[in-house]
């Protein structure tokens, strides 16, 4: 296995594709291989769902609370 760094982005992509398909047909430590392209893939992307997540919760503390007696 080639390491997930060393490889272009086409070829990376196709191959956490593959790894994720042999994963979820049961083959032993596919799962693993999947995982460490797709977070190589991610890392080079540069998008994080961590954002998102912040940005939601920001928005629902605004709203008021109905359960939350107020002051």
């Amino acid at each position: 296995m080639t390491a997930a760094t060393e490889l272009p982005d086409d070829e990376l992509r196709q191959q956490a594709i593959a790894w994720r398909r042999l994963a979820l047909q049961g083959v032993q430590h596919a799962r693993g291989y999947a995982h460490e392209y797709e977070v190589e893939l991610r890392r080079r992307d540069g998008s994080t769902t961590s954002g998102v997540l912040h940005a939601a919760s920001d928005t629902s503390a605004k709203a008021p609370r109905w359960w939350w007696p107020s002051r």
